[in-house]
């Protein structure tokens, strides 16, 4: 179903983000997206997803490697955006969103299903985080005045043993400064990013 691979460090010294795991991650259909999420692992929720600017419909998504990246500091996500780009992070969002798509680093909602279902069942260490600290990943919205959100998903202490995992978008723009100790995960991450 999904391997590990072995984590490559960055050789880049002020690169804001480094590699805590690589997840191989095999290819998920497309489906409505107030469909996703849904499962025994994830809260029960009285609203639409797409009522939160999400599409009507999730896309097929192709086998892939999903990296999953961690701040060396607080930072935004635009910084980790910058980080990931090459860029400073004045650079303009619309610039950013653009990049990534063209790129290829957002994820669906059933990718994250996938991989919140394996590592609930202990199929995968996965890297991401299992506690109050959060996890975020690039949304396509295919709105043309905001083209990308972050999704966040997280497991939450209280409810640990009945549906534990809850999920939010955010803005890209947002300016909050979330800690190291949150992860971010990316798809088709060029692996000539890191080097050994």
């Amino acid at each position: 179903m999904m391997q590990q691979q072995t984590p490559m460090p960055t050789e880049k010294k002020a690169y804001l983000l480094s590699e805590e795991a690589v997840i191989d991650l095999n290819a998920v259909d497309g489906k409505l997206t107030d469909e996703c999420l849904k499962g025994s692992e994830w809260r029960l929720r009285t609203f639409e997803l797409c009522s939160l600017g999400l599409p009507v419909i999730q896309l097929k998504a192709d086998h892939c490697s999903i990296s999953v990246l961690d701040p060396s500091e607080p930072s935004a996500f635009v910084d980790w955006i910058a980080s990931l780009l090459s860029v400073g992070p004045e650079v303009d969002i619309s610039f950013m969103a653009s990049e990534v798509i063209r790129l290829g680093y957002g994820m669906t909602l059933p990718q994250i299903e996938l991989i919140v279902r394996a590592t609930e069942k202990g199929l995968i260490r996965s890297g991401i985080r299992r506690d109050k600290h959060k996890n975020f990943f690039l949304m396509e919205t295919g709105d043309a005045s905001r083209p990308i959100k972050m999704g966040c998903f997280f497991r939450d202490e209280g409810l640990i043993e009945h549906r534990p995992w809850d999920f939010f978008p955010d803005e890209l723009g947002r300016s909050t400064q979330w800690p190291p100790e949150s992860r971010l995960l990316i798809r088709k991450l060029a692996r000539s990013e890191f080097r050994s």
